[in-house]
Protein backbone atom coordinates (compact mmCIF):
# COMPACT_ATOMS: atom_id res chain seq x y z
CA UNK A 1 0.00 0.00 0.00
CA UNK A 2 1.03 3.40 -0.79
CA UNK A 3 0.07 6.58 0.90
CA UNK A 4 0.27 9.38 -1.14
CA UNK A 5 -0.09 13.22 -0.08
CA UNK A 6 -0.36 16.52 -2.14
CA UNK A 7 2.93 18.63 -2.04
CA UNK A 8 4.84 21.72 -3.71
CA UNK A 9 5.75 19.14 -6.54
CA UNK A 10 2.13 17.37 -7.14
CA UNK A 11 0.83 14.54 -5.77
CA UNK A 12 4.32 13.08 -3.20
CA UNK A 13 4.68 9.67 -2.02
CA UNK A 14 4.63 9.61 2.03
CA UNK A 15 4.57 6.18 3.37
CA UNK A 16 4.54 2.49 1.74
CA UNK A 17 3.83 -0.59 3.40
CA UNK A 18 2.66 -4.01 3.01
CA UNK A 19 -0.45 -4.96 3.86
CA UNK A 20 -1.21 -8.89 5.87
CA UNK A 21 -2.77 -11.81 4.34
CA UNK A 22 -5.74 -10.93 5.75
CA UNK A 23 -5.56 -7.22 4.24
CA UNK A 24 -5.06 -5.20 7.25
CA UNK A 25 -2.15 -2.28 6.80
CA UNK A 26 -1.16 0.26 8.65
CA UNK A 27 0.92 3.24 8.37
CA UNK A 28 2.83 4.28 11.51
CA UNK A 29 3.57 7.90 12.52
CA UNK A 30 1.32 9.60 9.82
CA UNK A 31 0.80 13.44 10.44
CA UNK A 32 -2.41 15.01 10.38
CA UNK A 33 -3.86 15.94 7.26
CA UNK A 34 -5.92 14.77 3.94
CA UNK A 35 -3.94 11.21 2.14
CA UNK A 36 -4.90 8.64 -0.41
CA UNK A 37 -4.47 5.00 -0.43
CA UNK A 38 -3.66 3.15 -3.29
CA UNK A 39 -2.29 -0.32 -4.09
CA UNK A 40 0.66 0.05 -6.44
CA UNK A 41 0.46 -1.29 -9.74
CA UNK A 42 2.90 -4.19 -9.33
CA UNK A 43 0.85 -5.04 -6.98
CA UNK A 44 -2.48 -5.02 -8.53
CA UNK A 45 -0.43 -6.93 -11.60
CA UNK A 46 0.93 -9.46 -9.41
CA UNK A 47 -2.31 -10.23 -7.70
CA UNK A 48 -4.46 -9.52 -11.63
CA UNK A 49 -6.82 -7.30 -9.91
CA UNK A 50 -8.33 -4.14 -11.33
CA UNK A 51 -7.48 -0.90 -10.44
CA UNK A 52 -9.83 0.35 -7.33
CA UNK A 53 -10.78 3.34 -6.97
CA UNK A 54 -8.19 5.59 -4.24
CA UNK A 55 -9.21 5.31 -0.44
CA UNK A 56 -9.35 9.39 0.78
CA UNK A 57 -8.07 9.41 4.51
CA UNK A 58 -8.18 12.36 6.59
CA UNK A 59 -5.30 12.08 9.66
CA UNK A 60 -7.38 13.73 12.42
CA UNK A 61 -5.16 16.32 14.66
CA UNK A 62 -4.48 14.52 17.79
CA UNK A 63 -2.53 11.26 16.33
CA UNK A 64 -5.82 8.72 16.19
CA UNK A 65 -6.03 5.56 14.58
CA UNK A 66 -8.39 5.53 11.41
CA UNK A 67 -9.64 2.47 10.63
CA UNK A 68 -12.01 0.96 8.09
CA UNK A 69 -10.50 1.96 4.82
CA UNK A 70 -10.78 -1.47 2.99
CA UNK A 71 -10.49 -2.07 -0.42
CA UNK A 72 -12.59 -4.56 -2.21
CA UNK A 73 -10.56 -6.14 -5.51
CA UNK A 74 -12.25 -7.31 -8.77
CA UNK A 75 -10.20 -9.33 -11.09
CA UNK A 76 -8.28 -7.52 -14.30
CA UNK A 77 -11.22 -9.31 -16.87
CA UNK A 78 -14.06 -7.44 -15.01
CA UNK A 79 -12.35 -4.53 -16.65
CA UNK A 80 -14.68 -3.69 -19.72
CA UNK A 81 -12.57 -3.83 -22.79
CA UNK A 82 -12.77 -0.95 -25.69
CA UNK A 83 -14.15 -2.85 -27.93
CA UNK A 84 -17.38 -3.49 -25.07
CA UNK A 85 -16.98 0.06 -24.82
CA UNK A 86 -17.23 1.00 -28.27
CA UNK A 87 -20.12 -1.67 -28.44
CA UNK A 88 -21.98 -0.05 -26.09
CA UNK A 89 -22.35 3.38 -27.94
Amino acid sequence: MDLLRAGREGVELHASTLSQESGYYLFKAVKPGDYLVVIPDQELARLDAAPPQPLRVAMPDGGDMVSGQDFLLEPASALPTLEAAANRR
